[in-house]
């Protein structure tokens, strides 16, 4: 019972509370038995996992993923079969073997395209190949993947990799130099992320932001963002999130390079010492003096939207599901996606979160 509940948790755990997880599975684990069912035992296993490979365990997630996949193959589970080999992908991509991790990431998807309607794993597995295409140069290649991955995200309402995707889309924009864009990405990220309780996620968009005070030669004000990042992580005693360590180590380092070692001290235990309202509430202010993107500026539609479809983006707008507007709407969900997909033509873009920034751009919302 102890296993079965604990697995099911494991949607609880990942919001932020890892390292109870963690502990709590490692303990139940220790004590299994034969007696437990081999589908008990997959997804135990590979949350567990999961879990360990976040806390940057990464030979323990090595060890658990191949514990679990044994019991995945006799009992044809490929929701848990895809999360124990994007593990495997991560713990090679955190080792520099970026060719295995490809076929590690690539099997993943395969594994969750049979998880049943499931998209979850599906997403999972998006993000971490478009993670492992930024590392590799392909900057256009993550994207695409990101964003599908934000997309999906988006639509089954997963609360935890919405704001990680935004924030690796808004570390992807502030390399390219667009940083009004990147700020756009990190404070959706971060609003979603303090509605939903997720400090590890708040953490994450403190150190992107700090990245865009980097760049605007803002370097006290990025000191205190990753202080109080730091403070946040040790709180729930977590690493930062995999995929995201090199670019977090480098600003950190081109922070420490542009201050004295006494200046940087003070303003990073300043951050260090916010609590959490007062480390999201610098952040939003600190944001400030970045101007608004304004890429397509206020160029008319070739095609105008239709009543029906800015009826659909205002319901975006508020936050709903396909599912929610369809119900809202009494239409079926197959044609709430026909309207998003010819709102996001006619926007000329390809995910929610910029067909609701350009729609902004345009006063249409």
């Amino acid at each position: 019972m102890g296993l079965r509940l604990a697995a099911a948790l494991w949607e609880f755990w990942r919001s932020g509370y890892i390292n109870e997880g963690s502990l709590y599975l490692e303990t139940l684990l220790s004590r299994v038995t034969n007696a437990v069912s081999a589908a008990v035992q997959a997804r135990a296993f590979t949350r567990a996992a999961w879990l360990a490979t976040v806390e940057g365990h990464l030979e323990r997630g090595e060890t658990l993923s191949e514990r679990g996949l044994t019991h995945t193959q006799q009992v044809n589970d490929p929701f848990s079969e895809s999360i124990a080999l994007n593990v495997l992908g991560t713990v090679e991509r955190t080792r520099g073997e970026f060719a295995i991790a490809a076929t590690q990431y690539d099997a993943a998807l395969g594994a969750a395209h049979q998880a049943g309607g499931d998209q979850r794993p599906v997403a999972i597995a998006l993000a971490n190949r478009g993670i492992l295409a930024l590392l590799q140069g392909d900057d256009e290649g993550a994207r695409q993947r990101l964003e599908e991955a934000l997309t999906i995200s988006q639509e089954i309402e997963d609360d935890f990799y919405v704001p990680m995707l935004l924030n690796i889309l808004g570390r992807l924009a502030r390399q390219h130099e667009d940083y009004p864009r990147a700020v756009e990405y990190f404070q959706q990220g971060l609003a979603l992320a303090v509605e939903t309780d997720n400090t590890w996620t708040i953490a994450a968009q403190l150190s992107g932001l700090a990245g865009v005070a980097v760049a605007r030669g803002k370097f006290k004000r990025a000191a205190r963002m990753f202080g109080a990042d730091q403070a946040l992580r040790k709180a729930l005693n977590v690493n930062v999130m995999p995929g995201l360590s090199a670019d977090h180590e480098q600003t950190l380092a081109d922070v420490r390079a542009q201050l004295s070692e006494a200046e940087f001290k003070a303003a990073w235990a300043e951050g260090y010492a916010m609590s959490l309202e007062q480390a999201v509430a610098y952040a939003r202010k600190s944001s400030l003096d970045i101007e608004p993107t304004r890429a397509h500026g206020k160029q008319p539609l070739v095609e105008v939207i239709s009543e029906r479809e800015l009826e659909v983006l205002r319901l975006l707008a508020v936050g709903l599901s396909n599912q929610d507007i369809a119900q809202q709407l009494m239409v079926t969900e197959g044609t709430i996606k026909r309207h998003t997909h010819n709102i996001f033509a006619k926007l000329d873009v390809r995910n929610r979160t910029q067909a609701l920034l350009r729609a902004k751009e345009l006063d249409l919302i």
